[in-house]
């Protein structure tokens, strides 16, 4: 067969997701760029790819106390199977799914990974790039290396939602709500379990920690609330890849200026975003008065904390409709 009559074949089947494996076929190369398409090889790479980067892979690829959450879940969603009907006409079919009224491609979102420099040159400018060509909504980390602005530039005509680490004052919240809109992000995903920096032995043994020299804060010091205190005006820097922690203690302890800067802003966001100042469900009545969007709290995992969200956002929209 020809390879025109090869395409033309292709063109007959059902195209959208299921399409990417017969191109495959019909390019007669491997999977580009990686080369395969299964998910552990996938990974070894990233790791390999980072290898020059000590503390990187882990950052985001590695999990908090012993593991064991992040061995149950895999274990969890071992247990569950697709199991095939037989003689359906699914001929025509679509991945297609609808979350706030949205209707997406794929029930697939690109989580909100923060500091992003620590991987890339591009850092997070790059996923929000492929996700709004892609039609794959991007989720915004408080913690990115990159700006709102810049994202959601970055982003286009994309769907994309934006996570909040939860200030510790309001004034600073207000501000990255406003952003937040401002700059196009439908929905607010707060994160529940975060109030401080989790116990992450892999990190712990580097002292790896991007914030303190002034990496994954971009979001506070492009936010003109925050940078006010300090008497500063807000700044959409980018900070320089790749991140050489020792590098930067070495400057530090130098005296100079631009490093001494970076800790002492990454100390003050710090102390905003992971302070060690609890909320509790009474709290959220706060982001629903400020927030006219879709809300989504992120960090439920269990029945005991399902229950008081349910209750909220229950009550939540008996208030809408009742209005």
């Amino acid at each position: 067969m020809a390879t025109l009559d090869l395409e033309t074949a292709a063109a007959s089947l059902s195209g959208g997701w299921s399409s990417y494996g017969t191109g495959i076929y019909i390019s007669r190369q491997p999977p580009k760029p990686l080369g395969t398409v299964v998910f552990e090889e996938i990974e070894q790479k990233a790791r390999e790819k980072l290898k020059d980067y000590p503390g990187a892979f882990l950052y985001a690829g590695g999990s908090a106390g012993t593991g064991a959450t992040e061995r149950a879940n895999r274990k969890g969603l071992d247990r569950f199977a697709i199991v095939p009907r037989m003689l359906v006409n699914a001929t025509q079919r679509s991945l297609e799914t609808t979350i706030f009224g949205v209707t997406h491609s794929s029930p697939v979102f690109i989580a909100p990974i923060g500091v992003q420099g620590i991987f890339h040159g591009d850092a997070e400018l790059a996923p929000a790039s492929v996700g709004g060509k892609l039609g794959i909504p991007f989720i915004l980390s408080t913690a990115s290396s990159r700006s709102m602005e810049e994202v959601a530039k970055a982003n286009g005509n994309g769907h994309r939602w934006y996570q909040l680490y939860w200030p510790r004052t309001n004034d600073v919240t207000l501000s990255l709500l406003k952003r937040a809109k401002e700059n196009g992000f439908t929905a607010l995903v707060v994160t529940l379990d975060t109030m401080t920096i989790g116990w992450r032995p892999h990190d712990l043994e580097r002292a790896y920690i991007p914030f303190l020299h002034g990496v994954g804060i971009q979001v506070g010091k492009s936010d003109p609330v925050f940078m006010a205190r300090y008497g500063r005006e807000p700044v959409h820097e980018r900070p320089e890849f790749p991140y050489d922690p020792k590098a930067k203690d070495g400057l530090f302890l130098a005296g100079d200026a631009k490093t001494k800067e970076g800790v002492f802003f990454g100390a003050e966001w710090l102390k905003e975003c992971n302070s060690g100042f609890y909320r509790d469900w009474e709290d959220l009545k706060f982001l629903r008065e400020n927030w006219d969007g879709p809300l989504v709290l992120k960090g439920i995992q269990n029945v005991i904390n399902s229950k008081p969200a349910a209750a909220c956002l229950a009550l939540d929209y008996e208030q809408e409709v009742s209005a």
